[in-house]
């Protein structure tokens, strides 16, 4: 299962010209509205490109148009070093138990 279909770059590239990249994009969109999933597109450029992709109901954009990329040791700067960056929990990741054998106890927190 997944939680949203994801335009990719080089699909946003086509988008207002002479190719087919609009009518991929429209059946994403339908297929995703079918399904009830929201869209996302990577790399958008243009107002262009984020216009189209809005009247497919896009609801989540991404790329150069928003500005350059940034490393996560460069967020706290854009909020005056008020940011605290947080992740979650480090966990153990096990391999799935083979058949037959116990499950291994689970990893202890702390």
């Amino acid at each position: 299962p997944f939680d949203r279909a994801r335009i990719a770059p080089g699909l946003v590239r086509e988008l207002g010209g002479r190719s087919h990249g609009l009518g991929i994009v429209q059946a994403v969109a339908g297929l995703c509205a079918r399904q009830g999933i929201p869209m996302a597109a990577a790399g958008v450029e243009t107002e262009e490109q984020l216009q189209l992709l809005a009247a497919e109901r896009c609801v989540q954009a991404g790329g150069p148009l928003f500005g350059p990329a940034l490393a996560a040791r460069d967020l706290p700067g854009l909020f005056g070093g008020q940011a605290e960056l947080r992740g979650p929990e480090p966990r153990a990741i096990r391999a799935p138990a083979e058949a037959g054998e116990a499950s291994p106890a689970p990893a202890a927190s702390g």
